[in-house]
């Protein structure tokens, strides 16, 4: 008969709530660097939060990686021409820019790519004094699909906090949560989901 074996105290589990998900988002207009360069702070305060009215927003994670983004774009006429990019920043000298070209409608333009070693996306984005550091710029044009895979962690529930925000397409009762990339203030990539609601 074997032996048993003895714990002499459970054992230890991570209480952080820690998720890997895809999130889609399609182009209202021309993609470019002044309104799809994505900062720490557009992530957390942006991509997931709270709201129970129409003037206060709540922060839902505390941490947030891009894991990949995909790209896909194709022209509108035949014969056009579309270009995808995505640009990653870093702190230790540039990165190379990841593009991709397509001429017509039928075959899109299409990019792959995960954060290089030396980009900043690379790491954790957490609350702080660098939610302003830009961690990649988008270009595409108005056709634009964007995939981005994500690891997030969820705030508990005695840190939530009001962030501010832009409140803008929020309607219906109940506890909404609000889902952009780019953030409210340009809303030029809009979720698949943007609002689903909790009652």
């Amino acid at each position: 008969m074997g032996s048993l074996i003895r714990l002499t105290h459970p054992p230890q589990i991570s209480p952080i709530v820690k998720v890997s998900r895809k999130m889609r988002y399609i182009a209202t207009t021309t993609i470019t660097p002044t309104n799809a360069t994505i900062t720490r702070g557009m992530l957390l305060n942006h991509l997931l939060f709270g709201v129970n009215n129409t003037t206060t927003a709540y922060r839902l994670l505390t941490a947030i990686r891009v894991s990949r983004i995909e790209l896909w774009d194709t022209s509108a006429s035949t014969g056009g021409v579309s270009t995808v990019s995505i640009q990653w920043t870093s702190n230790m000298g540039p990165c190379e820019p990841v593009t991709d070209t397509s001429i017509g409608s039928t075959v899109p333009a299409h990019i792959v790519s995960s954060p290089p070693k030396t980009s900043l996306a690379r790491n954790w984005s957490t609350q702080g004094s660098f939610e302003t550091e830009p961690l990649f710029v988008l270009t595409g044009s108005s056709e634009l699909i964007v995939d981005v895979t994500l690891d997030m962690c969820y705030q508990g529930q005695t840190n939530f906090g009001p962030v501010s925000v832009t409140m803008t397409n929020i309607a219906g009762a109940g506890v909404s949560y609000v889902n952009y990339l780019s953030g409210p203030a340009y809303g030029v990539l809009s979720p698949v989901n943007t609002v689903f609601q909790i009652y």
